[in-house]
């Protein structure tokens, strides 16, 4: 699988692994540079405050910053799939057309009632997050929560996000 390479009558480091940690590199940098980001946003709107990178589908979370009282279904290091989420709309919104085809590819599944499940109602969805410049979930991923979140962009892409997750208002 390219993990480990036979070396000198021993083992070492494949270019597999070697490939990973450049990935956990790239994504600690990304995350240390947000950090104080992070804690402004979550100071400024007195909501559980997340900062994650789009992954295979799916968003990853690198941080999460919660707030009292609000059980949330994401923790550093977890996952949640991208189409019902503000996080994974908005870099979606943001990522090539191949990207966006190949998570439609995998499945549009329900989280919620709310959840878009309709390939062309998604893609109408990121367009709006294109004009727009952020996302919203309306409780797509979690009832009772809601959530907004802003792209971090280079080199045009979104290359993570900045999201604000809060209890749905009446």
């Amino acid at each position: 699988l390219g993990w480990f390479e036979r070396a000198n009558g021993g083992y070492r480091v494949g270019m597999r692994l070697f490939e990973v940690g450049g990935l956990a590199d790239r994504r600690n940098r990304l995350r240390d540079k947000a950090l104080v980001h992070l804690h402004t946003l979550g100071s400024a709107t007195s909501c559980a405050a997340h900062l994650a990178v789009l992954d295979g589908g799916e968003v990853f979370y690198l941080e999460k910053l919660p707030i009292r009282g609000l059980t949330l279904p994401t923790r550093d290091g977890g996952r949640m799939p991208a189409h019902c989420t503000a996080l994974g709309k908005v870099m979606l919104a943001f990522a090539g057309d191949e990207e966006v085809e190949r998570v439609i590819g995998l499945g549009l599944e329900p989280r919620t009632e709310n959840t878009i499940v309709d390939p062309d109602r998604l893609r109408e969805e990121l367009a709006g997050i294109r004009r727009r410049g952020v996302a919203y979930d309306r409780e797509e991923a979690c009832r009772g929560v809601s959530c907004v979140a802003a792209p971090i962009r280079g080199a045009g892409r979104a290359v993570g996000a900045f999201s604000a997750t809060g209890f749905r208002e009446g």
